[in-house]
């Protein structure tokens, strides 16, 4: 059920309050003691410390009746029944709130009947009786209206709207939640607009309406900004991060996440701060982030272990994030340990903390799945859905079942799984598309299906398994509209022979074009991770070397001081204390043994830190290595895809080339010679030869980079080399309409390695292309100085510049503005190391708006 957002006081003043209550007590009697024991009761329910508010209620309430303060014994006797229901004594809250209804309606104080109905409504929503509650949340709203009692009425209208919500009663819940909104509007100084905002806007989240959430989310956030109420601020803002988050927005959720993480310690609340940082970690984790997320997560786990008393629901919570990440760069077996570490966490018991344990079944399924052991899949897929669950958990884990039936090849069983998902989805969304206003109703049910994990990736992969290929193309496009960067790298693999079965060739080679730049990116930010872990390592190595050799400084100086002082002694004490001196002497021999064997053993311990300080080194070395592999392998899948596209045209060329020349030799064998047949035919001849030698030139280019390596050097002819790297990045120019001139003064020759300086004009032209939004030039220039004997190449684009507070980063590794799957971070940093290994530099200078202009300087190679 959805809960109500609270406007009571923060926990601090309500504490203060209760102090100065507790010492009036002594003093009190009769009226003023009565009173002062109610506004405990109120002040300690505000601090959802029931026991001790029903305590204090119940002496109210038993002083109040005894002594005849009726007004007292009414407040003590609606706020009493509202405690029994909380600590679920439901036969007692019933029975007390309709002897204070009676009483209410005895003194005809309707403000007092209004919280007895609403009270006595939720009690019986408790007990599952929905008629009735309903029946009697009808009359507490028919009582507002008739006393013009706007307050009440906004507030029975929102709780109305909850109930049936709760209820699944999607047709109806819209219409009482839309009145109370009404009424705020008219009505703007209500006390409980702000309720009504925070509790409608959560409902439409979870329903998948987001620009309406994300509008009344906003009301809300206004309201308690207009009360400096800094707890509710964050709350608000926290939401935003979910629904920006949904919206694919992520600079505006990430924005809204680091506001929150400022508050929360503005607030001096660890815990709000460890929960704003694990919304700002899913971001990342959406956006394919991985060094981001990781070293956020380290982050806030360090946080969570410096609390006095740690949560070990927080810290399953934790593990769960760490899960995911293990799980994403296909680390599975440490993200099985990870959640099953997380579940032992959750059987500590823990007051107010909801425990959803379905998700971390859930996550141990889809692990094994990976590892291809479906017996332990199905295994915790059925744990899981032995747990309570809500609708939307249950269709979830109906969907995994599905997905495991597929894997395992049993097409009926994932089909009857499928169709118990598809029954439920249709009862709700029948009821959405009736709810909820025409113009948003069918993007409502895409997204409140699409909060089912993973149903139009099963739901795709089922229709494609049966040859439907148009239905499944239909589930996959809706999951690439809707989904993050994860769900795209699922499904495009998927829809791209979707698209060929139906021949929709171009669809799939963009498909296929898109799975790749998503496959460069988990290949890059895969290694971003290992070095982050590596250097981490390499870090705490360091850290113990410091602290050895600081304690070997402190031994030191303490055998230093001790033998100074024994030289003292043995001078003062003379001739005389000869004896005394050569004990003395003795016991300097023994401590010198000693002090001998823990100097040794910290010898022998800091020998074995810088062993494994050069060990965490060497990995670091490996893992730039592979790093460096890996960028020519993203350029080489990023190749692929443009290889394929520039191909297709002359293969077309060749293709229809031929079938015209077969149509003319049909007519020549039928007679006809003609002058123009003959024509046609030479002039057919010509666009194979040309299409040929188009697909020549193309596949000479790919086998000279395949015949390159790092260790070959020679003469670079750079004209040669620029004209290659041109042909290889036609398809990023393809797709902007992007000028390209070359200027060359002379015949520039250098001495280094082909392959490398290739890679490097490659990096660059892509970078100048790629840093023009809409139309715009690319200039490369190559000059040679002979008093010099250097050569200078400058690419210069018209694109959007360089901001100075990103140029001191752009060579660091990883570093990039691009977008999710446009940019790794690491072709700049290889550049640059290109360019220093061959004794050359690498500037650039720029302006915002003005274009950017790199400038290589390399010696001559003869």
């Amino acid at each position: 059920m959805i809960a109500f957002f609270s406007i009571a006081p923060g926990a601090k003043s309500q504490d203060r309050i209760v102090d100065s209550l507790s010492a009036l007590i002594p003093w009190q009697h009769n009226l003023e003691l009565t009173q002062t024991y109610l506004e405990m009761a109120f002040r300690h329910n505000n601090l959802s410390h029931v026991e001790l508010a029903l305590t204090y209620c119940a002496k109210a309430d038993s002083m109040a009746e005894s002594n005849g303060y009726e007004k007292e014994n009414l407040r003590a006797s609606i706020l009493l029944a509202r405690l029994y229901m909380l600590s679920e004594k439901l036969d007692l809250a019933e029975k007390k709130i309709q002897s204070a209804l009676q009483k209410a309606r005895k003194r005809d104080a309707v403000p007092q009947q209004l919280q007895a109905l609403r009270v006595w409504g939720m009690i019986e929503e408790r007990k599952n009786n929905h008629v009735k509650a309903s029946m009697i949340m009808d009359e507490a709203i028919a009582l507002a209206r008739k006393a013009n009692d706007h307050n009440n009425l906004l507030i029975l209208l929102t709780t109305k709207g909850v109930y049936l919500y709760s209820n699944k009663q999607y047709d109806k819940f819209n219409a009482p939640m839309e009145e109370a909104v009404q009424l705020a509007g008219k009505y703007p100084t209500s006390s409980y607009s702000e309720t009504l905002y925070g509790t409608y806007s959560q409902i439409l989240l979870e329903m998948g309406d987001l620009e309406r959430a994300d509008l009344l989310n906003e009301k809300a956030f206004q309201y308690a900004k207009a009360d400096g109420n800094m707890a509710h601020m964050r709350s608000y803002r926290s939401t935003s991060i979910i629904i920006y988050h949904a919206l694919g927005k992520y600079p505006e959720s990430i924005a809204a996440a680091r506001e929150t993480i400022r508050w929360a310690r503005q607030l001096k609340d660890t815990t709000k701060v460890i929960s704003s940082q694990l919304n700002l970690a899913n971001v990342f984790r959406s956006m394919g982030h991985f060094r981001e997320n990781f070293q956020l997560l380290d982050s806030t786990y360090a946080l969570h272990h410096q609390m006095k008393e740690p949560s070990p629901q927080v810290e399953a919570y934790l593990l769960r994030h760490f899960a995911h990440l293990y799980s994403e760069v296909e680390d599975y077996p440490r993200s099985i340990q990870s959640l099953k570490q997380g579940l032992r966490l959750l059987d500590i018991p823990a007051n107010g903390f909801e425990v959803n344990r379905s998700t971390f079944l859930r996550g141990i399924a889809t692990a094994y799945k990976k590892l291809g052991q479906l017996d332990s899949a199905f295994f915790y897929n059925s744990v899981a859905l032995r747990e309570k669950l809500m609708p939307l958990y249950r269709e979830t884990l109906l969907v995994q079942r599905s997905d495991l039936f597929l894997q395992a090849d049993q097409i009926d069983s994932a089909r009857v799984y499928m169709d118990q998902v598809h029954q439920a989805l249709q009862l709700r969304n029948a009821a959405i598309l009736k709810g909820f206003h025409p113009e948003n109703a069918i993007a409502v049910v895409e997204r409140s299906n699409y909060l089912v994990f993973d149903y139009y990736r099963v739901a795709g992969s089922l229709e494609k398994q049966r040859g439907h290929y148009d239905k499944a193309i239909s589930f996959f496009e809706t999951g690439l509209k809707l989904g993050d960067f994860w769900d795209a790298y699922s499904i495009e693999p998927l829809l791209y022979p979707c698209y060929q079965a139906v021949g929709r060739t171009e669809d799939a080679l963009n498909s296929l074009q898109r799975y790749l730049l998503l496959k460069d990116s988990v290949t890059h930010s895969e290694m971003a991770y290992a070095q982050s872990e590596a250097l981490a390592r390499f870090r705490t190595l360091e850290k113990e070397h410091e602290n050895a050799m600081l304690q070997l400084d402190k031994h030191q100086q303490t055998d230093t001081i001790e033998r100074q002082k024994n030289i003292i002694l043995f001078g003062v004490g003379g001739i005389a204390l000869l004896a005394l001196s050569t004990g003395i002497a003795f016991y300097n021999y023994r401590q010198k043994q000693a002090a001998n064997v823990v100097l040794k053993q910290q010898h022998d311990e800091i020998v074995l830190q810088k062993q494994k300080t050069d060990d965490a080194f060497q990995e670091l070395k490996e893992t730039e290595s592979q790093l460096i592999h890996a960028e020519k392998m993203a350029g080489l899948g990023q190749l692929i895809a443009g290889i394929a596209h520039e191909i297709n045209n002359p293969l077309n060329f060749v293709v229809n080339g031929a079938e015209g020349i077969k149509s003319n030799l049909e007519a020549v064998r039928n007679g006809d010679d003609s002058h123009e047949t003959l024509a046609e035919v030479e002039l057919l001849s010509n666009t194979i030869r040309t299409g040929s030698l188009r697909m020549r030139a193309i596949v000479e280019s790919l086998l000279k980079i395949s015949h390159d390596n790092t260790e070959t050097i020679g003469n670079v002819n750079l004209v040669e080399n620029i004209e290659l790297a041109l042909v290889l990045i036609q398809t990023s120019v393809k797709t902007r309409d992007v000028k390209i001139a070359v200027h060359v003064e002379g015949s520039p020759i250098i001495l280094g390695n082909s392959g490398e300086i290739n890679q490097a004009m490659v990096n660059l032209l892509t970078n100048a292309v790629q840093a023009i939004p809409d139309a715009g030039r690319v200039d490369i220039s190559v000059t040679e100085y002979g008093d010099e004997s250097t050569t200078e190449i400058i690419v210069r684009d018209t694109g959007t510049g360089i901001a100075p507070h990103h140029l001191p980063k752009i060579f660091d590794p990883f570093f990039t503005t691009k977008a999710v799957g446009q940019g790794t971070g690491l072709g700049l940093p290889i550049t640059m190391k290109i360019i220093q290994k061959h004794g050359g530099t690498l500037t650039v200078r720029t302006g915002v708006g003005e274009g950017t202009e790199f400038v290589i300087r390399l010696p001559r190679g003869y």
